[in-house]
């Protein structure tokens, strides 16, 4: 075989029809054939440009939500104004680590495009559509807060008044999310604070405005809600407390009143033989368990007068604001002390009510 006045020894045919990409020998290079014993010498690559493959890789976080054959828009850097379609093909059954992520390989099968010219090694990024919206209200995903299971955002409703408002999303993109309900198309939604002043700073010092760790940001709502929660928990362990307290009280005044019932035996014998009745007795020693109790009420509560006047002469206001005496947990306080006084004498005045008369002068 010739071409033109040349001899051609050998003709290497290509298995494919397509287009050479790569050449990797040179005319005078020497080449040896692919053998059992030897690898052979690649010449160049080829490609059927009009059969392309996307491929990339997903995180393992989404790769649960895929399936082979769903729909896939692809972007590439040098066509921005391209529509590139596609399909999802093939999904890795192994996942592979690399930098403290677990990523799994993907392809994606590049269906045929008019008017634009695809080349190997673009660099691109794939959409894969999992589910569709349209004519729906849309907000930037930025704009939301997650506060207490609570979806809430900043709406304009007047040149100085803003609103915090509640919504209910539905799907996202990671850039925009869709409103389902809470807004009205039209609504003025504010940027976070935090976030116009990290837009604004990494604008004018070059740095990345996602970038929280670039910038320090003292936050004193932020601050002010942690020490809420902070006191929050105080308050509750000192209400635990002071119920264990007032609990133990009441075992107190419980085994005093059993005391006093032993040592007034013969009175309650003289009163029974008198003529008193046994509802008379018990209301005689429930009345003086509750005065013990009332008694202890009282100075009790003299004594937090005291501790929040003597605390209010300190000077840590500033820090810790001025000591009050909550009406709520006094209300709650006194609840929780009639209840303690009713069952700490109840079981004395019930034995007191129970001694029969004889018994009591026999002792």
């Amino acid at each position: 075989m010739t071409i033109g006045d040349e001899a051609v020894e050998t003709v290497i045919t290509s298995p494919i029809q397509g287009f050479i990409l790569e050449k990797m020998v040179e005319i005078g290079d020497p080449v040896v054939p692919l053998t059992t014993f030897q690898e052979g010498t690649a010449l160049m690559t080829m490609a059927k440009m009009d059969e392309l493959l996307f491929r990339g890789t997903v995180d393992e976080i989404d790769v649960g939500r895929l399936a082979e054959g769903m729909p896939v828009e692809i972007t590439i850097g040098a066509l921005p104004d391209a529509r590139i379609e596609g399909r999802l093909t093939k999904i890795s059954l192994k996942g592979r680590d690399e930098e403290n992520a677990t990523l799994f390989p993907v392809e994606i099968a590049v269906l045929p495009l008019d008017g634009a010219a695809l080349r190997a090694g673009y660099s691109a990024n794939a959409h894969v559509i999992i589910e569709r919206r349209s004519d729906v209200l849309v907000i930037p995903e930025r704009l939301v807060r997650f506060e207490d299971e609570r979806t809430l955002v900043t709406v304009r409703r007047g040149p100085e008044e803003t609103e915090e408002r509640e919504i209910r999303t539905g799907l996202s993109d990671g850039i925009t999310v869709e409103v389902l309900d809470g807004l009205a198309e039209g609504e003025r939604v504010l940027e976070p604070l935090e976030a116009q002043v990290y837009e604004v700073l990494g604008a004018k010092y070059r740095f990345n405005a996602g970038d929280e760790d670039a910038l320090a940001v003292w936050d004193t709502a932020e601050w002010e809600r942690m020490f809420g929660f902070l006191f929050l928990g105080f308050k509750i362990f000192f209400a635990i407390v002071g119920s264990f307290t007032l609990s133990v009280g009441g075992i107190g005044v419980a085994n005093i009143m059993y005391i006093v019932v032993r040592e007034r035996t013969n009175e309650i014998g003289i009163k029974r033989s008198l003529g008193a009745t046994r509802r008379s007795i018990l209301w005689q020693f429930l009345t003086e368990s509750m005065l013990i109790v009332v008694a202890g009420a009282a100075l009790g509560v003299v004594v937090s007068l005291g501790v929040v006047k003597l605390m209010s002469l300190v000077p840590m206001q500033e820090f810790v604001g001025t000591p009050t005496i909550s009406l709520q947990v006094a209300a709650v306080t006194m609840a929780l002390l009639a209840f303690i006084a009713v069952l700490a004498g109840l079981f004395p005045a019930r034995r007191a009510a129970t001694l029969e008369p004889v018994e009591c002068l026999r002792d």
